[in-house]
């Protein structure tokens, strides 16, 4: 049987890079709605110890393009 994520679930991971602005561990988590978000964690050092900081964003979709542009040569625009 597949692990299957639930509503309320989190998973997060270490995120092994060697960029030191990346966060340290990366995952997900899913609302009680049904919304997927991304979660980034770093591990700071504070007055009382260590303690994660984080963010939570929706993933992002591709933008869609919103115009093509076309070139259809007359035979004026030939350079021969």
């Amino acid at each position: 049987m597949a692990y299957e994520t639930k509503a309320g679930d989190v998973s997060i991971f270490k995120n092994n890079t060697e960029n030191p602005k990346a966060p340290q561990y990366t995952g997900t988590c899913i609302a009680p709605d049904g919304t997927t978000y991304r979660i980034s964690l770093w591990v700071k050092e504070g007055a009382k110890g260590k303690f994660f900081s984080g963010r939570m964003e929706t993933p992002t979709a591709p933008k869609p393009i919103s115009s093509f542009h076309t070139f259809s040569p007359s035979s004026d625009d030939l350079p021969f």
